[in-house]
This record gives C-alpha cells, structure tokens and sequence, in this order.
C-alpha cells in the first residue's frame, strides 16, 4: 500500500511544525537517546539466550517485567511482545522444541530470504503447536505409545508436565516398550479379547512413581 501525495505532505507539515516546538523536540531527542540505551540492553539479553546463558522462561520473565516500565519505549509489552512470548511460554507443552524454534527465529538473518524463512518456520511451528491444543482436549479415544525401555523415562517425564496433566492427556496415553511388547506377545494373541486389553497392559504415567 502506498500513501497519495496529501498524505504524505499533511505528515511533513505536520513534522515541520513539530520541530519549532523546542520542548517537544528536546523530549523526543531525551526519549531517542534512552531508546539507544534500552536496545542495546535488549540486545544483550537476546544474545544471552542465544548463548545459552538464559533460559526460555528466564528470556519470558525479565522481558515481561522490564518492558513494563523501564524498556517501555518501543511499544513491546502487548501483544506484539511480552504479552505473546508469555503465551508461547506459558502454554506451548514442548519447551523445548519451542526453545529450538524460537533461538532459530531470533537469529540475525543472513538476508531477506533467509529472515523470510526464519519466520516461516517458526510460524509453521506455532501452529503444529495450536493443532496439538485444540485436538487433544476433545480427543476420547487412547493412544499407545511403543518405544525402546532405554526411552521410557522421556516418555513419563513428558506425559507428566502440567500441560498434559490438565488436558489429561496422561490418562489417555499409555506406552509399552519394544521388550516387555516382545515378551507379553503370546499371552496377548492367545488371551486378549477386545481393544480395552491394550489398555490393561499398558502403563501409564500414574502407574510409574
């Protein structure tokens, strides 16, 4: 969209006589040199967490509470900033594959095209992510889970965060290992009757202390 002619001269007329205000000039040139300070504070945070050296909810925490008040200077404490990192943060169950994504969008690009699929990744991501929460809760049927017993821990760990725990995806979602699958397979085909022997079988996360 391009703005016609008016437009743009009704701006610059506007701006002119802005500048013969000296208290409203010298209040924007206080407020541009603070800005420069706020960046590079934003900045070094930012490559904090790229480093490593902060983490997901610790980057979510100082840039709520500082763009608040003392970064509030470039308009990043509403939906635009703070307010959507907190929703990543607070309600994407993978934190981890959320991490990955984020520092990947948040690094500088190489070029245009390279910030374009920066973005397009991350916003592909986002809604990976709105698929899982929007299905899971009216989600009734179970599901299983079969993996190697070295893997099992990750399993329990993951099906035991509080996200899940709330949608009660735990209850739903049980798992067997390769091994013990091996070993149950002949009382499985001789005995089991229904679907509902599965779930029997299966452990659960309530089930493992």
């Amino acid at each position: 969209m391009s703005l016609n002619k008016d437009i743009i001269d009704r701006f610059q007329n506007a701006l002119k006589e802005a500048k013969k205000n000296t208290s409203w000039q010298a209040a924007q040139n206080a407020r541009n040199q603070k800005r420069e300070l706020v960046q590079k504070e934003i900045l070094n945070l930012l490559n904090s967490y790229l480093d490593g050296k902060v983490t997901t909810s610790e980057l979510r925490e100082t840039f709520d509470k500082k763009t608040r008040k003392e970064w509030d200077l470039f308009g990043l404490k509403g939906t635009s900033g703070a307010m959507f990192l907190n929703m990543l943060v607070l309600h994407i169950p993978n934190q981890e594959a959320l991490a990955v994504r984020l520092k990947a969008a948040l690094k500088m690009p190489a070029d245009e095209a390279s910030a374009k699929k920066q973005m397009a990744d991350f916003v592909l991501f986002l809604l990976r992510m709105s698929d899982l929460m929007s299905t899971c809760p009216n989600s009734i049927f179970p599901c299983f889970i079969v993996l190697p017993e070295n893997r099992a821990p990750e399993v329990v760990k993951q099906l035991s965060r509080p996200t899940f725990q709330a949608l009660e995806i735990n209850q739903r979602c049980g798992f067997f290992t390769f091994e013990s699958l091996k070993q149950e397979m002949p009382a499985i085909m001789k005995w089991a009757k229904s679907p509902s022997s599965i779930r029997d079988l299966a452990k659960f996360v309530d089930d493992v202390s």
